[in-house]
Formats: structure tokens, C-alpha cells, sequence
């Protein structure tokens, strides 16, 4: 049931329209927080109890991945991301 195009057409437009919310919500899920939350766990190394007891640990992880000025550049890019998209 698609066109020439590439495009699924739905039966019911309700669907269509839920499938269209929802695919792109899906698709920005798997390529930016999996891919972060991955390599996150990759980043954090095998001190678990260091890495809980720190006041950030997110932080904690950037600065052992890569080192202070990386990690500087990196929080503030978050920093602002979180500040732009809020």
C-alpha cells in the first residue's frame, strides 16, 4: 500500500496521524538518548561506589572520558541545550 514515493498510506487517518506523532519521537529517541545513555555506560568505568559518591555524577564521568577542558565544553553544551530547548 505505498506510492511511488515511499510513503505507507494508512486506511484510517486517525492511525496515520498517531504514526506520524509518534515515528518522528521515536527515531530522535534512538539516535540522540540511547546513543548517549550507551555511551555513558561505555564512559563510567568499574569504580561504581567513587562514581555514586561523587556530588555529579554525570559530571564524574565526563571528566574521566575527557579530561577538564573537554569536559567544560561539554557540560556547557548541555547546559545551554537544556536552557534553549526549556
Amino acid at each position: 500500500m505505498g506510492n511511488r514515493y515511499g510513503y505507507i498510506h494508512c486506511r484510517s487517518p486517525r492511525l496515520g496521524y498517531v504514526h506520524d506523532q509518534i515515528s518522528p519521537q521515536f527515531r530522535g529517541y534512538l539516535l540522540c538518548d540511547l546513543a548517549i545513555n550507551m555511551s555513558l555506560a561505555f564512559c563510567m568505568g568499574t569504580d561504581l561506589e567513587a562514581l555514586n559518591a561523587s556530588p555529579q555524577p554525570m559530571a564524574q564521568i565526563f571528566l574521566q572520558g575527557f579530561g577538564q577542558k573537554g569536559t567544560l565544553a561539554v557540560w556547557s553544551f548541555v547546559v545551554i541545550v537544556q536552557y534553549v530547548v526549556v
